[in-house]
């Protein structure tokens, strides 16, 4: 869906050889980058190479060169030996690599890491440094988007010196990977989090109390008229806006505009909001 609106921009702001392959999930507790399956609703496969080797249950774990994938409708927590958490939404893709290293090759994932904690997330030839937030990250190629719900990230596109963005809590970047990274706008926090299902269908991440902080500071933004809500939003799977009728509910908007977006299960919308 094209855009039908613009925003202004923010500104600072397979038997025998299965067997062999999956000696690696039995790796010792003390392994660096080790993830626990700690939730599970519906289908998931434990990936090498972008291959699907066998479904993953709760409790499995996963090591470096390895990765997740789920299917339609499924979700899936992993919780890293750092405490790390990283969640994937209906049909993603999620691979393993050296360190805290870890790419995303479709759908959308959350990460929440901790303080001092360093993971980078890579989409396509985009890269998110993440540490000491809780982000979310979405990519169908070449599309992507980053949204900050708490703390601050760093985007950047690796082999373009220069080519990086610092996004704060309740900012947002939207666009294609192969081209230059645009600056961030402003979402509204309170209506993510509420129509997020990687947040509500799960034990709380450890963040809620900074996440509540920073939608405090849009809504005294707001009263203030610093801050003003648009009747602008992007849906799943959309680097587009749209415009919806700000009196209807969002998953009212969404189903008339957007009725693909009805299986997501990462959000209904990420609604812009600008400065005057």
């Amino acid at each position: 869906m094209r855009a039908s609106s613009k925003i202004q921009p923010k500104h600072g702001a397979v038997l025998a050889c299965l067997v062999i392959s999956l000696l690696p999930l039995l790796a010792t507790a003390d392994t660096a980058n080790q993830a626990k399956v700690t939730a599970l609703t519906g289908h998931g496969s434990l990936l090498k190479g972008g291959t699907a080797l066998q479904p993953i249950s709760p409790n499995d774990r996963l090591s470096d060169g390895f990765g997740i994938s789920t299917s339609a409708n499924s979700r899936a927590e992993l919780t890293f030996n750092d405490h790390a958490v990283v969640r994937l939404s209906g049909n993603s893709a999620l691979n393993f690599k050296a360190g805290s290293f870890l790419e995303l090759t479709r759908g959308a994932a959350l990460v929440g890491i901790p303080r001092d904690v360093k993971t980078k997330i890579q989409a396509g030839k985009v890269v998110a440094e993440v540490s000491g937030a809780t982000a979310v990250l979405e990519y169908e190629a070449p599309v992507f988007k980053f949204l900050v719900l708490q703390g601050a990230a760093r985007l950047y596109r690796p082999q373009h010196l220069g080519d990086s963005v610092l996004v704060n809590s309740g900012g947002m970047i939207f666009g294609d990977t192969k081209a230059a990274l645009p600056d961030a706008v402003d979402f509204d926090i309170a209506r993510f989090v509420k129509t997020c299902q990687l947040i509500r269908a799960y034990s709380p991440l450890g963040s809620e109390k900074q996440m509540a902080a920073d939608i405090e500071k849009q809504q005294q933004a707001k009263s203030k008229k610093t801050l003003i809500a648009t009747n602008l939003v992007i849906f799943p799977g959309r680097p587009n806006v749209s415009i919806v009728d700000p009196d209807k509910r969002p998953t009212e908007a969404e189903t008339k505009i957007n009725p693909a977006a009805k299986t997501s299960t990462v959000e209904d919308a990420a609604a812009p909001q600008t400065h005057p």
